[in-house]
Order: C-alpha cells, then sequence, then structure tokens
C-alpha cells in the first residue's frame, strides 16, 4: 500500500489532510517535519506532519511537493499536547502547531542560512 501523510496547516480549518508521499521522500518523510504542499485557492503552502500512514486508494490524493526540514521540529509530545491545546482553546492543530516554533523557522525559505557567534573571553586583560 502507499504510504501517505496527515498534515495541518498554519489556517483556522480542524481538519487534518493526506497526501500522497512520492518516492523521492519516502526515506526524508518522519512526524514533526515541515513539508510544502499545494491546496486550493492557497497555492502551495507550508504543512506539519502529524501522522504517517498507509492508503489503499490515493487516485484523489495530491502528492507532497517537497520536505522543508532535515529533523523534525515538533514532537510527538508537542502534537499531542497541541491536540488537547486546540479542543481547550477552540482552534485548530495547525495554528496551535504553528505557533509553538519560533518564527526564525517558520519561512519556507528551504536553504536559510544560519550563523553562530560565539565570544571568547580574553583573561589576560
Amino acid at each position: 500500500m502507499p504510504k501517505c501523510v496527515n498534515v495541518v496547516f498554519n489556517l483556522p480549518i480542524e481538519n487534518e489532510y493526506t497526501y500522497l508521499i512520492p518516492d523521492e521522500f519516502l526515506d526524508k518523510i518522519s512526524i514533526g517535519k515541515r513539508v510544502i504542499v499545494e491546496i486550493k485557492h492557497k497555492g502551495r503552502i507550508n504543512a506539519i506532519i502529524t501522522e504517517i500512514i498507509e492508503k489503499e486508494d490515493v487516485s484523489n490524493l495530491s502528492k507532497v511537493l517537497d520536505v522543508i526540514d532535515e529533523n523534525p521540529i515538533v514532537s510527538n509530545e508537542i502534537i499531542n499536547l497541541g491536540r488537547w491545546a486546540a479542543k481547550y482553546y477552540n482552534c485548530s492543530l495547525g495554528e496551535v502547531l504553528f505557533s509553538s516554533i519560533y518564527s526564525q523557522i517558520k519561512t519556507t525559505k528551504k536553504y536559510r542560512k544560519t550563523y553562530e557567534y560565539y565570544i571568547k573571553l580574553n583573561k589576560d586583560k
């Protein structure tokens, strides 16, 4: 059976949506990573993977277009906590998860450079 993912968007939509995983991304997909998918009326948008499933009928499913992250940015524990928070605060799981990640990684720029600066203290002076 083909593998698929359930994803959520940073939109006020309660449902999770299912997308087909193309063969070239099978080894890169894991829960908690962001992917780029296409939705009607919005175009390409990033989403967070909440579940990996196998589905028999995939004829009407869209494909994942790209995988953004090398490592998951949201853990299973955060996803479960997000499900609770979405029910408690009456909002979508996607809104909760996207608000839990910091703004520097919310962009869809896949190859964003990050720099780390270190300060060395000179004890001689």
